[in-house]
């Protein structure tokens, strides 16, 4: 029994409160935007007022030339690991003898050259795959000079 009677009185709460809101929004020349205190000046009374979404540009006649995306950058610890593994067998080989002083002062103007590429590369804060590929050949020799180096059976003495 209270059931009902609450149910009735929360939808005869409900109805009045919704008849007073839009009692609040009722102007009698028609304008709704009385209420609000915005009255545009092209709105004549009694006519019904269209709000239109703002325009839409339309497409260009020839598509739109954007530029190229930044190349992706590489992280430079391959190289850095692969310079670090030059200089140890470098190291190596003057200790056990397998390079001469004139080898080793050749290879260390090697890796310097390859640093300092290294560094010139990573100035701008990226290096990209094309900077990678160039570096890693520069490796690629400068690694197979090592081991001619050290394999060429000129002893240091």
């Amino acid at each position: 029994m209270l059931k009902p009677t609450l149910i009735a009185a929360t939808l005869g709460l409900g109805l009045t409160l919704a008849q007073g809101v839009s009692a609040n929004n009722y102007h009698p020349n028609g304008n709704e935007f009385a209420t609000i205190g915005i009255v545009p000046e092209h709105v004549t009374p009694g006519h019904p007022i269209v709000i239109r979404p703002p325009h839409r540009p339309t497409r260009p006649a020839r598509p739109i030339h954007r530029p190229r995306p930044q190349q992706h950058c590489r992280s430079a610890r391959k190289v850095g690991l692969l310079v670090g593994q030059m200089a140890n067998s470098i190291h190596e080989g003057r200790r056990y003898g397998d390079l001469t002083n004139h080898e080793v002062a050749r290879l260390n103007n090697q890796q310097n050259k390859i640093v300092r590429k290294q560094h010139a590369f990573l100035a701008d804060g990226c290096l990209t795959t094309h900077e990678e590929k160039q570096l890693l050949n520069l490796i690629h020799r400068a690694q197979s000079a090592i081991h001619h180096a050290r394999n060429n059976h000129k002893r240091r003495h």
